[in-house]
């Protein structure tokens, strides 16, 4: 009697596991339409600014320019709220810089599975004519920091804000790339695709 309720807790066991394993795999994920395409686990996606290297001025005004400028080409299908720290991304600012060819970094800090985002980061150097062309009008290099973040890597293409050439023609956001945005925000329900939109690696 002992022996035959252990080995029918045993099979309980490794049925309960193989229930979880299928659950896993196969329970429905909005995501799960997407193959390469990062996209942020959160939504509103979250942002702050760091407390150990601030940003005034010009660059702040450039940061919520592009968050705004996102929200307003997706239709507000992708939003931003900005929060006192993470998960999120982190934004920095310091008054120097790495070299003279880099303007500013951003990318992914840490995600899950194959492309879930949990937490990003842009960090923006020094603004003076040796380091690099500053786009008044427009925050092309503020903006394509934050893309990065959002998981969207360099494009070869001059025209594009995703180009790894410099920014001294101050590009405006590529209509591909808010096409993009909307498919993955809108969960696949806007009839975009991101084929031609290239993923960091």
């Amino acid at each position: 009697m002992e022996k035959m309720n252990k080995k029918g807790s045993g099979d309980f066991f490794w049925i309960i596991i193989i229930v979880i394993i299928l659950s896993y795999i196969y329970w429905p994920n909005d995501y799960a339409f997407l193959e390469k395409e990062y996209y942020w686990r959160d939504t509103p996606i979250n942002y702050y600014f760091s407390e150990s290297y601030p940003c005034e001025g010009l660059r702040k005004s450039q940061v919520l320019e592009s968050f705004n400028i996102i929200e307003k080409e997706t239709d507000n299908i992708v939003n931003f709220t900005e929060g006192i720290n993470g998960p999120g991304i982190e934004i920095s600012c310091y008054d120097e810089y790495m070299t003279e060819e880099a303007a500013a970094f951003g990318g992914i800090e840490n995600y899950e599975g194959d492309n879930e985002i949990i937490s990003g980061f842009v960090e923006l150097f020094r603004q003076d004519s040796v380091n690099f062309y500053t786009c008044e009008n427009y925050p092309s290099t503020a903006l394509h920091e934050i893309l990065h973040s959002m998981g969207i890597d360099h494009i070869d293409s001059r025209r594009s804000i995703m180009n790894s050439m410099g920014d001294e023609d101050c590009p405006e956001i590529d209509k591909e790339i808010v096409n993009c945005l909307k498919y993955i925000y809108s969960k696949g329900q806007e009839n975009y695709t991101c084929e031609r939109i290239p993923f960091l690696q």
